[in-house]
């Protein structure tokens, strides 16, 4: 049986938002309101009672830390302000509890059960002496080997960062022992509240940061992340342990540690189910996050960067039963249950308990990776360590005698041995991810790496999978499974000059040309088509492999139309020439991607999308922001995100990224009903979405958790078709005019034409029409040319477009009609869009005609590199792009 360890009970105190409660102690009395509130019957109440803030802190030093960091990074913290803690008498406080919560001035007072450390047994130190030179345990530690039964720890350190390098973490609990031999190298001591005296303390702190941080050496252990810089801070305000305080240690440690460290909670509280008695077997034990204070301490933690790990605890709880949706006496009326994170999310990492490999220490504890009896479970649940046999510092059981400091034991175990294991994955990932110069994890990137990754769950005998604590942890899965975005770049497209013989011909009269002037400019259509089709398909070659469009023996309108599927261009619609469509209007966008980390966009009024971000609370944040996740630039959501377009959108076009569950993206009209909408894909991949409707006048991007990046956003106006003049005048310097008149049966008439004519007639006929068919296409070469120099110019300019704020045209061009659009029309459309996609770091999808985004394939990078360098080696470089690469 474990030996019992535990805190003091906590009285907590909510203050009523706009009570304006300040402690000030002393003599006079023990509250005051800034807002003018009467509290004179709290201070009565408080008579025999010390009141003070929870967190240590004033709470006028509170709201200006919250205010400063919203200022400088856009991230929301909780109002830590309004929690107070109450020192009484343990005899009094429940009494206590009841008549605080029933003032006006108090939101809620309830009163917080022991907190213990969720160990399961207590070793006994071998009575007989050390010898001389420790020996080598590592052996023994085979949670530290290779997947299913280990982590892969063993091999992550042979990568860059693999042994946690740069990465500190602090674990929460009651004391340790900082002096033993295999703890000296990189532990930074305890940094926070006081050591509790007793041995039962010291040893379970002892155990936890040699499994995180053991020094690296051929004596004893190996922690599985010895290059992190571990540290602790104590719950306790004195020794004797006759005061604790579990969410000011939390938030104590978020403040000495930066975006991607860790925090190690080792604590768990008996919960409803025993009526939050203690027990000895630790049955109905929960998370601590239950209880408001210390979720809010979590959260402030998680908004912060800092990535919390959490034991699930020893209880034997199914952490689903709706026993914890019922708010308890004392609670916030706004409670609501966090095992259930549809309702709310502290972010953290919560850790089961799992049997190791049949056998490990000639013991067996079921199937290995099966839920071990005590372990909690539920869908709260993320992942799962070692629950029995871990090898590790302190105790004794292993090697003991007189000296704590040469104490070794093989039998740590409950959450307290599994979360760790777990807090050690997570810092050699982080680690590696620093060496590789990639940004660290976000608390809730690393959760879901977590559950996506690792080694299976398996059931046991009354205790099936469905029990979820989650998978073990592999390392290789971690480090080496990598979430990437490709971007590509638009280099310059040379259009090589077609060079022919000139032909000297007579000229032929007027009337013949114009009679031969329709069959000719369908071959020149046909001749660009060609040319801009081959182009597209060796550009999209290098990008997609070579699922493309291929030439073949369609007509031109087939061709056309399938050029125009390919990029997105919407297909045309058959209109009299008495209803020509107006120029539609070009797209607007707001590129987030290219904008600098920090505060986000102010756009100019009129004309760019006004963005609003919303916490989790529903309240709107003070700044919007850029944030950077997985190598992604975007506008960070938040839980919601809310864009008001400058003028009604017949198309709303966004590229965005999430790392949690997915969300929706609803596009609404002036009267704020839902016109279109669309779910989000999968976690981890940059995509595109379109949503097509008359009259959106506002986007809604809502997301469960708060981990979604937008990384563009485009909307093209309504427009309005009207009559223009029947005939359409095309400026010189943008489109070539083609005037194709109505002729009856032209090519019946051309043939009974030509056998009028005389033979030399009819050979001098045949060689102008050659040297005017060279001459056309010599002239489209030019205009190729020209057009492939703009094609380079245009990503340029729509980078700067982004990064000044500026209205630019960022999405393929609008529609265009059959009615009255030419061939060239729709040629220039389709060269325009082709422009668009590859400066915008995006690509065609054969597959829907939609734009998408492109995830990282391990092995593309390779058929790139062949696919540029097959063309930079061509000899045949008529007509082809010099080449394609990606970043």
């Amino acid at each position: 049986m474990a030996e019992k360890l535990q805190t003091a009970p906590e009285l907590i105190v909510i203050a009523r938002a706009g009570a304006g409660l300040r402690a000030r102690g002393g003599d006079s009395g023990a509250l005051e309101s800034v807002a003018g509130a009467d509290v004179s019957s709290l201070n009565k109440l408080l008579k025999s009672a010390a009141i003070t803030p929870l967190f240590g802190v004033s709470e006028d030093r509170l709201q200006a830390a919250a205010a400063a960091e919203a200022a400088s990074s856009g991230v929301q913290l909780p109002d830590l302000s309004v929690f107070y803690k109450v020192d009484v008498p343990a005899e009094k406080a429940a009494e206590l509890a009841a008549r605080l919560r029933d003032n006006e001035a108090v939101e809620a007072a309830y009163l917080k059960p022991p907190a213990e450390p969720p160990q399961l047994n207590t070793m006994v130190a071998d009575a007989n002496d050390a010898p001389p030179a420790t020996p080598d345990f590592r052996p023994r530690q085979l949670y530290m080997g290779a997947a299913p039964g280990g982590i892969e720890a063993l091999w992550a350190h042979t990568r860059p960062g693999g042994k946690g390098d740069n990465i500190r973490v602090i674990d929460i609990e009651g004391a340790w022992r900082f002096s033993h031999e295999d703890l000296g190298a990189n532990q930074g001591g305890v940094v926070g509240g006081a050591q509790n005296s007793a041995l039962g303390w010291r040893n379970h702190g002892t155990a936890v940061v040699g499994v995180i941080g053991g020094d690296e050496n051929v004596i004893g252990i190996t922690g599985i992340a010895p290059n992190a810089n571990t540290r602790a801070i104590s719950i306790f305000a004195n020794p004797a342990g006759t005061s604790a305080n579990s969410a000011k240690a939390i938030r104590d440690a978020a403040d000495k540690l930066s975006a991607g460290d860790i925090i190690l909670i080792e604590l768990h509280r008996p919960g409803p189910r025993h009526n939050f008695a203690s027990r000895p077997d630790q049955a109905g034990y929960i998370a601590v996050e239950w209880w408001e204070d210390d979720f809010q301490a979590i959260l402030y933690a998680t908004s912060k960067g800092v990535i919390v790990v959490e034991a699930a605890g020893n209880g034997q709880e199914n952490l689903d039963d709706p026993i914890y949706s019922v708010r308890p006496a004392g609670f916030p009326a706004a409670w609501t249950n966090p095992f259930n994170r549809a309702n709310r999310d502290s972010r953290a990492i919560v850790v089961g308990a799992g049997a190791p490999p049949p056998g490990t220490h000639g013991r067996d504890h079921g199937p290995d990776r099966s839920r071990l009896a005590f372990s909690n479970y539920g869908a709260l649940v993320d992942a799962q360590g070692w629950g029995r046999e871990v090898t590790t510092c302190g105790y004794g059981d292993l090697q003991g005698g007189s000296n704590e400091d040469l104490w070794y034991t093989d039998q740590f175990s409950g959450t307290s041995s599994a979360s760790p294991i777990v807090v050690g994955a997570i810092a050699c990932t982080q680690g590696n991810r620093n060496a590789r110069g990639l940004a660290v994890y976000t608390p809730l990137q690393m959760r879901q790496r977590l559950r996506s990754t690792g080694s299976a769950q398996t059931d046991a005998p009354g205790r099936p999978a469905t029990q979820r604590i989650g998978t073990r942890p592999n390392l290789r899965q971690l480090i080496g499974t990598v979430v990437k975005v490709k971007d590509f770049k638009n280099e310059k497209i040379e259009i090589k000059e077609i060079k022919v013989e000139k032909n000297e011909v007579k000229e032929l009269k007027a009337e013949k040309i114009e009679k031969i002037e329709v069959k000719e400019n369908q071959k020149v259509e046909f001749e660009k088509i060609r040319d801009l089709d081959i182009k597209i398909n060796e550009g999209i070659d290098v990008i997609r492999g070579r699922d493309v469009i291929r030439p073949g023996g369609a007509s031109i309108e087939d061709r056309l139309a399938a050029l125009e599927a390919a990029l997105g261009i919407a297909a045309p619609e058959p209109v009299s020439a008495e209803d020509v469509p107006q120029q539609p209007a070009p797209m607007i966008c707001t590129a987030f991607g290219s904008m600098p980390v920090g505060l986000g966009p102010n756009p100019r009024p009129g004309t760019q999308a006004s963005f609003r971000v919303f916490q989790f609370t529903g309240a709107p944040a003070p700044n919007t922001r850029i944030r950077t996740m997985a190598s992604i630039r975007g506008l960070d959501c938040g839980f919601r995100c809310e864009a008001t377009l400058a003028s009604t959108a017949s198309s709303v076009t966004l590229a965005l990224v999430h790392f949690a569950q997915p969300g929706v993206i609803q596009a609404l009209n002036a009267s704020n009903q839902v016109v279109a909408s669309t779910n989000m894909g999968p976690a981890g991949q940059l995509r595109s979405y379109v949503l097509n409707a008359a009259g959106i006048r506002r986007v809604v991007i809502r997301c469960p958790q708060d981990e979604t990046l937008l990384v563009r956003f485009c909307y093209r106006r309504l427009v309005v078709k009207v009559k223009p003049e029947k005939e359409l005048k095309i400026e010189k310097n943008e489109q070539k005019e083609l005037k194709i008149e109505k002729q009856e049966k032209p090519e019946k008439l051309e043939k009974e034409k030509e056998k009028n004519d005389t033979k030399d007639q009819k050979d001098q006929k045949d060689q102008q029409k050659e040297s005017k068919e060279v001459k056309e296409i010599k002239e489209t070469g030019k205009e190729l040319k020209e057009a492939g120099k703009d094609l380079g110019k245009e990503p340029k300019e729509i980078k700067e477009g982004g990064k000044e704020g500026k209205e630019f045209e960022g999405g393929p061009p609008p529609p265009t009609s059959a009615g009255s659009a030419s061939v060239e029309d729709r040629l220039a459309a389709i060269e325009s869009a082709f422009a668009h996609f590859i400066g915008a770091g995006l690509r065609p999808d054969l597959s829907q005609g939609a734009l998408t985004g492109e995830e990282d394939l391990s092995d593309l990078g390779a058929e790139f590199d062949k696919e540029s360098a097959d063309a930079k080696n061509s000899k045949d470089d008529k007509d082809v792009m010099e080449k394609l690469t990606d970043a």
